[in-house]
């Protein structure tokens, strides 16, 4: 199957004198967490909610909203041709570990492609007929980071930039799961004045009151395959991974998945 199949080509763009402000307010619309940014027509980067919450979480209240996408974007934007097939592209996403790829043909963009989107093709394309043999542990990332509940939204935000993570579970002091965080999460609880607030935080809410996401868990011997085809039903991004009695042991992401099967 070519990317030409799968790729969305309902593709929302800005320029690079767009504020970031008005990027965020057009992610948020439309439900995406990647923008491609323009200049003067022509491809030059590309805007995430990462981004996004770099500069949020580096300006003074208010100043974030105003800086131009063309300092807060990522250089080069990365880009894939429609016709790429499937399997290159789907061992291009676990191995670069990118968000998404531009689809450019003959000079114009033409479409916007990720990870999820591979992974719900791949499963409807050849998953049913077939299994890898391997199960959750095979591809989760063990230990994940994690924070109490008391730790506060802000210092949770910078963490996951810093460690360039997009799931944060939260635990008690027993090492017992309450909640996880996500990327959505920090992007939605960004907009908020108190959480980045300077010089008062008394005021800063906790990540526990941001964390909207309700966590899924999956034993760790689940095959891969099932949990495969449950991402892509459920429009899931990570899951966590327990062992036998039900203790956290790993996270696992649509990305994992796919570095797996991509091998």
């Amino acid at each position: 199957m070519k990317l030409r199949n799968v790729m969305r080509r309902d593709v929302v763009t800005v320029d690079t004198a767009t504020t970031v402000g008005d990027a965020f307010g057009r992610m948020s619309k439309h439900g995406i967490r990647h923008v491609p940014v323009l200049h003067d027509t022509k491809l030059v980067g590309m805007l995430s909610e990462r981004d996004v919450l770099h500069v949020r979480a580096s300006a003074d209240n208010g100043e974030w909203w105003h800086v131009p996408v063309g300092i807060a974007a990522t250089r080069p934007a990365r880009t894939a041709h429609p016709d790429d097939s499937l399997t290159e592209i789907a061992a291009r996403f676990a191995q670069e570990k990118i968000g998404a790829l531009v689809v450019v043909e003959t000079g114009a963009i033409v479409g916007i492609v990720t990870p999820s989107d591979v992974l719900e093709a791949e499963v409807q394309q050849a998953m049913a007929p077939r299994r890898s043999g391997h199960v959750a542990a095979d591809a989760m990332t063990a230990s994940p980071l994690t924070v109490t509940p008391e730790t506060s939204a802000s210092d949770a935000i910078r963490l996951m930039l810093r460690h360039r993570i997009r799931h944060l579970p939260i635990v008690d002091g027993g090492g017992n799961l309450l909640g996880i965080v996500t990327d959505s999460d920090a992007r939605d609880a960004a907009a908020q004045p108190t959480v980045f607030a300077h010089g008062r935080e008394a005021s800063q809410p906790t990540v526990a009151t941001i964390a909207a996401t309700k966590p899924v868990s999956t034993r760790f011997d689940t095959p891969l395959d099932e949990l495969a085809r449950r991402f892509a039903d459920e429009h899931l991004d990570a899951v966590l991974v327990t062992d036998s009695l039900g203790a956290m042991t790993g996270i696992l992401s649509y990305v994992d998945i796919l570095r797996v099967l991509a091998r």
